[in-house]
């Protein structure tokens, strides 16, 4: 009888022969040294934003974690202390077990109008984001609208190009503000009429 041979997956065969790779990421990652670029890119961004986007240099940001919030002040607040969006999320790029090219970029605050504001921005069709209404998979219901920028396009010669990266960011905040009158209508209506 022949000696049978055993073989492993491709995908076990990738880590195990990529072993001491994944044990250095692993190491940098512990190290928090990713956290704290993704803070300085976001930093970085907020800066950025304002000179790419003029329509956002009078709207607040506020960083928290590995997320960058931006909103034209009072005229989105729809709870007391919590506003309504604009999100740019990295914090996928530092917890490896949430490891994804997708994100959350429109942040919506536990509000009782909710649902009728996810409903209103669906007639938006903004290019290139999708409606939480379209998903079948796990969502939040406090990201209605989203848009990736997918980070393996961007990797070119074992680099990151970060000028694409923010190129895709600020092209998606671009979208999304050139709406704001129209979100802002919205939130004014639903605390109109009580909706």
């Amino acid at each position: 009888m022949p000696k049978r041979q055993f073989e492993f997956s491709p995908s076990v065969q990738l880590i195990l022969i990529n072993l001491p790779t994944i044990r250095k990421v692993q190491k940098i990652l512990d190290e928090e040294t990713v956290t704290a670029e993704v803070k300085q890119f976001l930093k970085y961004l907020a800066v950025r934003l304002p000179e790419e986007v003029p329509e956002v240099r009078a709207w607040q940001s506020d960083l928290s974690s590995e997320t960058l919030y931006l909103f034209p002040g009072k005229s989105w607040r729809v709870v007391k202390d919590d506003h309504i969006a604009v999100c740019i999320s990295l914090g996928q790029c530092t917890e490896p077990a949430f490891y994804s090219d997708e994100d959350d970029p429109f942040y919506v605050p536990q509000w009782k109008h909710l649902d009728s504001f996810t409903n209103h921005l669906k007639e938006l069709r903004i290019p290139d984001f999708e409606h939480i209404g379209n998903r079948n998979d796990v969502y939040d219901e406090n990201y209605p609208l989203w848009s990736y920028v997918y980070l393996a396009p961007l990797v070119k010669q074992s680099t990151l190009d970060t000028d694409g990266l923010e190129k895709g960011i600020v092209g998606r905040v671009r979208k999304l503000v050139a709406k704001e009158e129209k979100i802002t209508n919205f939130i004014s209506t639903l605390r109109q009429n009580g909706v």
